[in-house]
């Protein structure tokens, strides 16, 4: 996974892929913003790509 700050930029990566059977992620973060809200961003990543086992 690739991760990225957010820039004023209109485009910015948000996708992930499937390559030879592994998931490929570019995700960007909005770094301008409370702490709490960043913590969420990575927690919303965290679900969706279930990276946390139990």
């Amino acid at each position: 996974m690739l991760l990225y700050a957010k820039t004023d930029e209109i485009i910015f990566p948000n996708n992930s892929y499937l390559m030879d059977g592994n998931k490929i992620s570019a995700k960007t973060l909005d770094l301008n913003c409370d702490f709490n809200d960043i913590k969420e961003q990575l927690f919303k990543i965290i679900d969706e790509h279930d990276l946390i086992k139990n």
